[in-house]
């Protein structure tokens, strides 16, 4: 009886580590990949202001990395499935400096 207990216990610790690993594969693959499409984001928006400049407009300058965090804030908005609004999306931008 001792043997059949004790690989009970053992197959169901085995199989909790099993789906505690998955949940954070999944997990870490979402931020992996929400950090890059901000990277693009904000890449692309970076290049654009630039180019906004050259034509003789008057913008602030911004880090990239104020770029890339604010748009990874908007992404993770959007990804819990909040309803993101025109007015949160410009208090993000003020947080993080790129108005």
């Amino acid at each position: 009886m001792d043997a059949s207990v004790a690989a009970l216990l053992g197959a169901l610790i085995g199989g909790g580590v099993t789906v505690a690993v998955g949940y954070f594969q999944v997990r870490v693959s979402r931020t992996q990949e929400r950090i890059r499409t901000a990277a693009e984001l904000a890449s692309k928006e970076h290049d654009f202001d630039i180019i906004l400049r050259s034509e003789g407009k008057k913008l602030s300058y911004s880090l990239i990395s104020q770029y890339v965090g604010f748009h990874e804030a908007v992404l993770r908005e959007m990804e819990a499935g909040k309803g993101i609004s025109l007015k949160r999306i410009e208090e993000l931008s003020k947080n993080y400096g790129v108005e």
